[in-house]
């Protein structure tokens, strides 16, 4: 699976400028929605997740259904398209997590 990379590209002075509320550039930005949210009741399901660290890189696996796909057209004849993806399934684990598992593997 070839991974792509969604952040945002830069705003630029101009834009900046013509923005009713800028904001600070404070590094990457990526688009809404596109966080993941693991909270009480899915922590108690994947429980290693406690143990991660803010800055932690970790690889996340999932299988969803599509919910929504949709279309949109505006005035100036330009075409817009989402795809809404509920995940039923999701596995994630860090670099570290990996390894253990591969050197328990190759142990057995």
């Amino acid at each position: 699976m070839k991974m792509i990379d969604l952040k945002l590209p830069k705003i630029s002075k101009n834009e900046l400028k013509t923005m009713a509320q800028p904001i600070e550039d404070e590094g990457p930005r990526y688009p809404y929605g596109m966080k993941l949210t693991f909270e009480e009741d899915e922590i108690e399901k994947l429980p290693h997740l406690e143990k991660m660290k803010v800055g932690e890189k970790v690889t996340i696996n999932g299988t969803g259904e599509v919910t929504s796909i949709r279309m949109n057209e505006d005035k100036d004849k330009k075409k817009r398209f989402s795809v809404e993806v509920q995940l039923h399934k999701v596995g994630c684990a860090s670099k570290e997590d990996y390894d253990e598992a591969f050197k328990e593997a190759s142990e057995k």
